[in-house]
């Protein structure tokens, strides 16, 4: 096999593995959250998961990145384990100690992706592809995963389990990856742009960015601060952190509150796991919303959040006052919240890369900020999301 064919596998191998146990988390907390008779608590699971990757984007950034890539895997391969571990020992147990398995769950998918990408940065551009394909499709394959097993009512502490010696291959694959890259030599030679990530995690194909870069004007090569870089286009990065608002709202919360609010004599295949179906499509639509920037391209990201907002108004309204609407016509709109998703985030991160008027490092640096912003809009959105459970969404 072409050792760069080779490379490119282990790293979509890698892509794939880490996300997993983050999407499979967000793919069953309903199912957790039944099982200890938490009805009003599923969205605080995935509140606990994304206090963990705003907090470990900012550990690492300030503390973390002087280590070797290969030493940050290790001990985010100990993080992993010890995620699913508390998940499995917690089924058992108490609620409390699933939660904190989901924190560990989260930073380890945070943490993973940001070694990941900084292992990237140091070879061609065009290894960030496969890695961000793994990604890319983990959120479809995890979910549906979880979808055909939880209705054989395969008990959800077994699927977890099983995660946790595809963590010791997760090493094992990155160990062999590493010495692979050594023996190769595949670094990037030094006059050879960067465009890789190191503080946040975004899921785009760089090199076809670069490719489609306007041509209008030369790039800024000059001294740019990076307030000077934001500056230039201010509203991007509000744009993608009210997008994360309002679409985290919906798949931490809403979601679950219209699975609640089937009525008792529903008891067909779609309404026993609406929530999970919900959550399938929504991966189905960012799939394809993700694999769409090679016919499709804008920049009007402002209107893509606006248009979350409006399915954040309709999904509040069907939950606040229960329109008893068609179970198909709320599938339907799983799939546009994961179109709408997936595309704001992808053009945002266009939205930086194809502007002429950056600089390349601050491309870069505007790019890392925006993965900021992004995982602090799902960490408002999920705790508003519990807050609402709590209160006036609350399912006696």
């Amino acid at each position: 096999m072409n050792p760069k064919t080779r490379a490119k596998m282990q790293l979509t191998i890698q892509g794939l593995i880490n996300q997993f146990g983050f999407f499979l988390l967000l793919s069953s907390s309903k199912t957790i959250a039944l099982h200890f008779d938490q009805n009003n608590l599923v969205s605080a699971i995935m509140f606990a998961a994304n206090i963990a990757s705003v907090t470990i984007l900012f550990i690492n950034a300030l503390l973390l990145m002087r280590f070797k890539p290969k030493h940050r895997l290790i001990a985010n391969t100990f993080i992993m384990i010890a995620g699913y571990g508390c998940i499995v020992a917690g089924w058992f147990s108490s609620f409390y100690l699933v939660v904190v398995g989901a924190i560990f769950t989260g930073t380890a998918s945070a943490f993973g992706q940001v070694i990941h990408y900084g292992f990237i940065k140091s070879i061609p551009a065009e290894f960030v592809g496969p890695f961000s394909s793994g990604t890319g499709i983990c959120g479809f394959v995890g979910s549906l995963i979880f979808l055909v097993l939880d209705s054989q009512e395969v008990p959800t502490y077994i699927i977890f389990s099983v995660m946790i010696p595809v963590v010791l291959f997760y090493l094992a694959n990155f160990i062999n990856l590493d010495a692979h890259v050594m023996k190769n030599n595949f670094f990037r030679d030094q006059d050879e742009p960067s465009n890789q990530l190191e503080l946040g995690a975004i899921n785009g194909p760089d090199e076809l960015f670069d490719k489609t870069n306007s041509k209008d004007e030369p790039l800024i090569e000059g001294k740019q601060t990076l307030w000077e870089g934001y500056k230039i286009d201010p509203l991007n990065h509000v744009w993608v952190f009210f997008l994360y608002i309002f679409e985290y709202i919906i798949i931490s919360g809403f979601f679950d509150r219209l699975s609640q609010l089937r009525t008792v004599e529903e008891h067909g295949f779609i309404e026993k796991n609406l929530f999970t179906i919900n959550q399938f499509l929504y991966q189905l639509g960012v799939l394809m919303a993700r694999s769409s920037l090679y016919f499709f391209k804008t920049k009007s990201t402002g209107i893509i959040a606006f248009g979350s907002f409006i399915l954040f108004c309709i999904f509040f309204i069907l939950c606040l006052f229960y329109v008893n609407v068609n179970k198909f016509i709320i599938l339907f709109l799983a799939v546009i919240v994961g179109l709408i998703g997936g595309w704001g985030y992808l053009f945002s991160y266009y939205r930086i890369m194809d502007n002429r008027k950056l600089s390349k490092i601050n491309r870069e640096k505007l790019i890392n900020y925006l993965a900021v912003w992004a995982d602090f809009g799902s960490f408002i959105a999920t705790g508003f999301a519990t807050l609402l459970s709590l209160t006036i969404l609350k399912v006696e």
